[in-house]
């Protein structure tokens, strides 16, 4: 029960996306962000669940066009970041603001086998959010600006 009331890192990041007034995720899960996702729906972020990472940043690029806000979406880690691939260029060339969030392999576990060094697929410039469980964070952030006067992205 002491563990229970322990804050975690997902926890804290699932803080910032609710402060950011993020209402709405697009979000295929795994063992890599589950938690994450989990925090963020009882904090009052709508999920909606798809069945392919690419749906889920398909789905973050409509909702951004459509809405005018930043279009979130959430995968797991290793093959879930590499399916992502073919939808990140059509996000950029149209200028939409993105963020995806996706979990890391656990550190220093060589048993995990969807490990991959996700650090290339941060380059492309969107807004890319990578945690690794525990205390270690990774973020890219390139396109995603606040427009003060008008309180949006």
């Amino acid at each position: 029960m002491k563990n229970d009331l322990k804050l975690r890192v997902y926890d804290v990041l699932a803080r910032a996306f609710i402060q950011e007034e993020v209402r709405t995720c697009f979000a295929l899960l795994g063992d890599a962000n589950m938690n994450w996702a989990a925090r963020l729906a009882e904090q009052g972020c709508r999920m909606i669940y798809v069945r392919h990472e690419h749906c889920a940043l398909a789905s973050a690029m409509a909702y951004a066009r459509k809405n005018r806000e930043v279009g979130v979406a959430t995968v797991t880690c290793g093959p879930g970041v590499t399916q992502l691939i073919t939808a990140l260029p059509a996000a950029v060339r149209a200028h939409l603001p993105l963020v995806v969030f996706a979990g890391e392999a656990p550190l220093k576990s060589g048993w995990y086998n969807q490990e991959l060094d996700q650090a290339p697929r941060r380059a492309l410039p969107i807004t890319v959010c990578t945690c690794r469980s525990v205390c270690r964070w990774r973020f890219a952030t390139h396109s995603c600006r606040r427009d003060a006067s008008a309180g949006r992205w």
